[in-house]
């Protein structure tokens, strides 16, 4: 549950501070109104939260194999 927050605590930081990143990328073009780009931007940052989430979560089931069985029940 923490590293799709951690990506979001990050893109919010990079969004106020400026700091090159998806977040002032996000920012530059809300800013110049490039809203296609800017919801590009958008639907990256939310793929690549899906998609920590998804490695996580097949590595907590690797590494912690017993754990599985008493969720199913």
């Amino acid at each position: 549950v923490s590293a799709p927050i951690a990506l979001l605590v990050g893109l919010t930081a990079e969004f106020i501070t400026g700091a090159g990143g998806l977040g002032s990328f996000m920012r530059e073009h809300n800013d110049a109104l490039d809203l296609p780009d800017m919801y590009g931007a958008v639907l990256l940052a939310a793929l690549l939260g899906f998609a920590i989430n998804v490695v996580l979560r097949a590595a907590e089931r690797r590494a912690v194999f017993w754990a599985a069985e008493e969720r199913v029940a």
